[in-house]
């Protein structure tokens, strides 16, 4: 029976520090692979840039350029012939399983890089350790053997390989190309519940409408995990925001896909995002920023705005 209690106690913590390391790799993937250089919605200091890279190195073993590549041809063409991993082009179980593989392929394709991420060039630090992502990945590990004993520590790092490479990541791409709610209109879907555990990136149908938002929660009800660090960072002085808010835009009336940009200066600059700087919208804009701003009115908006948009032709019949 002791023995018994000893398993259990250990399989909590493993499962507890497993979800931790997930977390953590997620919400580092959405603030500075996402939102700092994919899309340039927020600047980094350098300090929290290093220590953002280090966590990702450690966690994840990824290469920044290749992520910010193949996320801008996503944008380029999402849902159509070119996105690396639309479910409406391979299915949905595809992607959920093999997303993985989808990645690596686009990520070992020179001319994806060469077209879609010339601004995010190695730097020393990328020269001396962290292009090496599989040396990260064994320290990580090791780290974590050496923290919690071999045994727990192997578990641990197993369990967040499955958790980040298996389950959230997939949700994203898969899940938020497939089904859910949808504020605007383009080929994504929001879920607020899958939101909570993916750093804010199941709020997707938000972020495919204004790429250079900083925050990816529109609505009361949606809740982005990854703008409460942001906040904190910018309130440390780590992080300025760069793009504006997507609800400034929600309820003008915009239709059409607002991500069908085909160069990584589009996907950088989306269309639309240069009326947060015209007259009163700007100040709203710039009070929402600081917590502030009528964020009822703004709800109302989005959801008339909603209400009232047509659905594009054989939308249902794909629901």
């Amino acid at each position: 029976m002791l023995i018994g209690a000893t398993i259990g106690h250990e399989l909590w913590i493993i499962a507890v520090l497993a979800v931790l390391l997930t977390q953590t790799a997620t919400i580092a993937t959405s603030v500075y692979l996402h939102r700092a250089l994919a899309h340039r919605a927020i600047r980094v200091h350098r300090a929290a840039d290093v220590v953002l890279r280090l966590v990702l190195w450690l966690t994840t073993g990824q290469h920044r350029r290749e992520w910010v590549a193949v996320h801008r041809k996503h944008h380029a063409y999402t849902d159509r012939h070119g996105d690396p991993h639309s479910p409406q082009l391979v299915g949905l179980w595809r992607v959920q399983l093999f997303n993985v593989l989808y990645y690596a392929r686009e990520a070992r394709n020179a001319e994806t890089l060469r077209r879609f991420a010339p601004d995010v060039l190695e730097d020393r630090l990328d020269r001396l350790m962290l292009s090496r992502g599989w040396v990260g990945l064994g320290l990580g590990i090791a780290g974590l053997m050496v923290l919690f004993g071999p045994a727990i520590g192997g578990a641990v790092a197993g369990g967040h390989a499955l958790l980040y490479v298996f389950v959230v990541a997939p949700l994203i791409n898969g899940i938020g190309h497939w089904h859910g709610r949808q504020n605007f209109d383009n080929t994504a879907y929001n879920s607020r519940v899958l939101a909570w555990v993916t750093g804010g990136e199941s709020l997707h149908n938000n972020h495919h409408a204004h790429p250079r938002a900083p925050k990816f929660s529109v609505m009361r009800s949606e809740f982005d995990p990854s703008w409460l660090v942001i906040r904190a960072l910018v309130r440390l002085g780590l992080v300025t925001i760069d793009g504006g808010p997507a609800h400034a835009h929600a309820g003008t009336g915009t239709r059409g896909r607002r991500d069908d940009v085909g160069r990584p200066e589009d996907v950088l600059a989306a269309p639309g995002t240069k009326r947060d700087v015209a007259g009163g919208r700007a100040r709203r804009s710039a009070r929402w920023l600081r917590g502030g701003g009528d964020r009822g009115g703004v709800c109302r908006l989005v959801i008339r705005g909603f209400r009232h948009r047509s659905p594009r032709p054989g939308q249902e019949a794909r629901r």
